[in-house]
């Protein structure tokens, strides 16, 4: 299922609800690969994973939360100004048709067991990944908000949709920049696209059509502004394809902003970048951007993360997830995996892609529950070793993972959780202030939001 980027499969789970049933006490990854074969609650059973040798780090797992309702994302940031940051957390929600999900602040107590959920909006139609920053320059972090899936289409309701909740004290106003569209959106990045000093909202929204039309995604870029609400309503156009989790940054290193990204809704596409040829100006305004493939040759995927110093050589690269099925009839033709992808001289060549993964591999699914492998990544240094590890999300594979790199280039899969269903969160930060990391992971499932902190 394409939890975090919208797939159909979380068109009927979510609409009808499922069960998930968190597994209890501490957990090591030892333990959890020493019986792979973990049945999925009521779904089906998760595929057996060859695995490699235990790392050298167990870990202590915390519950957040156990009662979330479909928890699907987490931003982490200090709102209050104590020592404890805070975790925002989009909820997606089990029921009704369309379900409504919410979004929730998390505040930490005395220690990574404690914690006081207050609700930041109760109502809001599939919540995307929250981003948390001081929109209005007034010292204070606001949340960022994107939302919306193909459920509501299929249900007449389109409800993609871009909103952010200005923070004053103890209280949150929210401004709805985009409502009831039929593009939804999943994340957004801020910079200031056309140089006039405000930041502006980059994002893709994207669009699951049914009855025969053709699916479609568009990278789009909003102007800020000196108004009330930050943000112009009417997006510019940046091109056509992209997909869910958007990046910003210099790409080839001419000394100007791209995008690069991940593409589930694009036929024929898996990794590609937006190369910016013109500023946005009097002619044209949107700027003049041109699509580049990365990689066309692993399938739908689902996120593209640019990693400055992966292997510790001080060489930007970046780290890709597909989202395919290879247990399903017909199976897909691109192995699951999490790959590692390096730009040449010409970055406008495809790229140097190698997995960096083993056995991740969907259930099978259904016709009525459609899954695929592996979800979201996050990265940072899992164990604390002085290297950049990597935090995956089996989604249709019942089980969450950590890439643990033993040498520069070298990464060895281990299951951190053995049964945590369309999971997300993917986080790793230190949350109590001790000097080494937590992970951040949550269980659409099993309505979980769990912190592994390693011993």
């Amino acid at each position: 299922m394409k939890l975090l980027a919208g797939s159909a499969a979380l068109l009927l789970v979510a609409a009808c609800g499922d069960a998930g049933d968190a597994t209890g006490g501490d957990v090591t990854p030892a333990d959890a690969a020493a019986a792979p074969d973990v049945a999925a609650p009521a779904i089906d059973a998760a595929p057996a994973i060859d695995a490699p040798p235990a790392p050298s780090v167990t870990f202590t797992r915390h519950t957040v939360d156990d009662d979330a309702d479909g928890p699907a994302y987490v931003a982490v940031a200090d709102l209050d100004d104590d020592p404890a940051p805070e975790l925002v957390v989009s909820s997606l929600g089990k029921s009704g048709f369309p379900p409504v999900g919410t979004v929730a602040i998390y505040d930490r107590g005395a220690d990574l067991d404690g914690w006081t959920r207050t609700v930041l909006d109760p109502s809001v139609g599939f919540p995307g990944q929250p981003t948390i920053v001081d929109v209005d320059g007034d010292d204070d972090l606001d949340v960022i908000l994107p939302s919306g899936f193909l459920v509501c289409a299929i249900a007449g309701s389109p409800c993609g949709g871009l909103a952010w909740y200005e923070h004053d004290g103890a209280t949150w106003t929210k401004h709805a920049l985009v409502s009831g569209s039929a593009l939804f959106y999943h994340h957004v990045e801020l910079v200031d696209v056309d140089g006039d000093g405000r930041v502006d909202l980059v994002t893709t929204g994207e669009e699951q059509t049914f009855g025969g039309g053709a699916s479609r995604a568009v990278v789009q870029w909003f102007a800020g502004t000196d108004d009330a609400d930050r943000f112009a309503a009417t997006p510019h156009v940046i091109g056509d394809g992209g997909g869910s989790f958007p990046r910003v940054l210099d790409v080839d290193g001419d000394g100007d902003l791209d995008v690069a990204s991940a593409e589930f809704f694009v036929a024929g596409g898996s990794f590609a970048w937006f190369e910016r040829t013109a500023a946005p100006g009097p002619d044209p305004p949107d700027g003049t951007w041109v699509r580049h493939a990365i990689d066309a040759d692993s399938g739908p995927a689902i996120m593209l993360t640019p990693v400055p110093d992966l292997f510790g050589d001080g060489t930007l690269r970046y780290v890709g997830s597909n989202h395919t099925n290879t247990a399903k009839t017909p199976p897909d033709a691109w192995p699951s995996a999490v790959f590692a992808l390096t730009p040449g001289a010409d970055a406008t060549a495809p790229w140097t892609k190698t997995a960096i993964s083993t056995g991740i591999e969907s259930r099978p699914g259904s016709m009525f529950s459609p899954m695929a492998a592996p979800g979201i990544v996050g990265v940072g240094d899992v164990d604390d070793d002085g290297d950049v590890d990597v935090l995956v999300s089996g989604d249709g594979d019942v089980h969450a993972y950590w890439l643990e790199q033993t040498v520069p280039g070298t990464f060895a899969t281990h299951v951190l959780e053995a049964s945590l269903g369309q999971a997300g969160g993917v986080t790793v930060v230190d949350l109590d202030g001790d000097g080494d990391h937590e992970s951040i992971m949550t269980g659409y499932e099993d309505d979980a939001i769990y912190v592994y902190d390693h011993d």
